[in-house]
């Protein structure tokens, strides 16, 4: 981190099994956030893994200063490894991405400079997303439909390349999978959400934790919080 006591900026990444990523990923967060030139942390959460990931962010604990490690005690999901690093996080801006390396860190500053628009929160938009076909066919039908039936302006709700002011924290406390819900949870909280274009790259290690089957049921949860949630307010009005 650097001298400030209160870092400008808190970069998050959550881990699962993603024990070849971490140097890497490390090494690419440090050049662009040197480069920025503002106060940081950098807070890496292992979401209790059962590879050598443990073993990897220890071992670059030993090597750095500026990186905070916490771990799960077992795989609890990413929304409570988010939590643990907004728990944690110090800085006035808050940044996330996936620890697989298909998030590009030196697109961060591209979302900072969007920041300055006057928006709470600004989203990565992978609108050349490398991924299976499969994987991209279905997303862009939940994204789709997730818009017209929520309101959500955004292209991409499941970038996890997002910065935001810190405090929207205050409003939110993720559990279960809320994490696919965080953009609309943000606008139904009534902040101003923006979003710009990112490269996004090839899985280079291991394997996606996405299968159909799994992203079907999310779907359907995400339908549900969305339907019920809205349903429930239409209902309160009523009793004004």
């Amino acid at each position: 981190m650097n001298k400030k006591c209160i870092p400008n900026l808190s970069i998050i990444v959550p881990f699962y099994n993603e024990e070849k990523s971490i140097e890497i990923l490390y090494a690419s967060l440090k050049n662009t956030m040197e480069r920025l030139d503002q106060s940081y942390e950098i807070i890496f959460v292992n979401d209790g893994s059962s590879d050598m990931t443990l073993n990897a962010l220890n071992n670059l604990v030993l090597k750095t200063k500026d990186l905070i490690v916490c771990t799960l005690p077992q795989h609890m999901g990413k929304s409570i490894a988010l939590q643990k690093g907004f728990d944690i996080a110090k800085g006035e801006l808050i940044i996330t991405l996936d620890g697989d390396l298909q998030d590009v860190p030196e697109e961060i500053p591209k979302l900072l400079h969007e920041m300055q628009k006057g928006y709470d929160m600004v989203c990565g938009w992978r609108h050349k997303r490398k991924d299976s076909f499969m994987k991209i066919f279905v997303s862009g039908i939940a994204n789709a439909l997730r818009r017209v039936i929520s309101g959500e302006n955004i292209h991409d709700v499941g970038c996890s390349l997002r910065v935001f002011k810190r405090g929207i924290l205050k409003d939110i406390h993720l559990s279960g999978g809320m994490h696919r819900l965080f953009t609309l949870i943000v606008k139904r909280a009534g902040y101003k959400i923006g979003e710009v274009k990112i490269n996004h790259c090839h899985r280079k290690f291991g394997r996606s934790k996405y299968n159909f089957t799994g992203r079907l049921f999310e779907g359907i949860i995400d339908f549900a919080y969305i339907y019920f949630s809205g349903a429930e307010r239409r209902r309160q009005s009523k009793r004004l």
